[in-house]
Formats: C-alpha cells, sequence, structure tokens
C-alpha cells in the first residue's frame, strides 16, 4: 500500500473512532508513523485530508453496499465501523 492510500485509511479510521473534533494532524502522523510534511506533502491542509477520508469512506459504503445488499443497513454499519476502527 502506497503512503497516501495509508495515511487515508488511517485518517479515516481515526475519524470514525474519535469524530472530526477529536482527531489531530499529530494524532494521524502517530498512528501513521509518517512525518506531517508527508502529510502536508500529499493534502496540503488537514480540511482537505479529512475530506479526501470521508470520500474514500462513501466510495468504499457504495462498494460495500452492493456486496452486501442481502443485509441489513445496521449490519453493514457494523462491517464498516469494525474495520475503521482496526485502522486507527
Amino acid at each position: 500500500m502506497k503512503a497516501k492510500e495509508i495515511i487515508l485509511q488511517k485518517t479515516a479510521g481515526l475519524l470514525v473512532e474519535r469524530g472530526f473534533g477529536n482527531v489531530s494532524v499529530s494524532d494521524i502522523q502517530q498512528h501513521t508513523g509518517m512525518a506531517r510534511g508527508l502529510l502536508y506533502h500529499y493534502f496540503g491542509n488537514q480540511d482537505r485530508l479529512f475530506e479526501d477520508a470521508v470520500r474514500m469512506l462513501a466510495e468504499q459504503w457504495a462498494v460495500h453496499k452492493e456486496t452486501l445488499k442481502n443485509h441489513s443497513i445496521a449490519e453493514l454499519m457494523v462491517s464498516l465501523l469494525g474495520k475503521y476502527r482496526q485502522l486507527a
């Protein structure tokens, strides 16, 4: 997995676990093991990083929704949240 993908995945996991107001760039650094400069290189700022992470979650929601269309919304949400909590 490339550095940008790792950053997005870990950021998504933190956002799911903690919410927007409780995630900082320092938290993302700690969970990715990557330098702050690399985060800014790929995303420019924290808002853009969060936007891209949420966009990625929405795209994955659409993919998983089709895969799990015989399951309830609650089951789908539990599945996705579990996946991203593991990444945090």
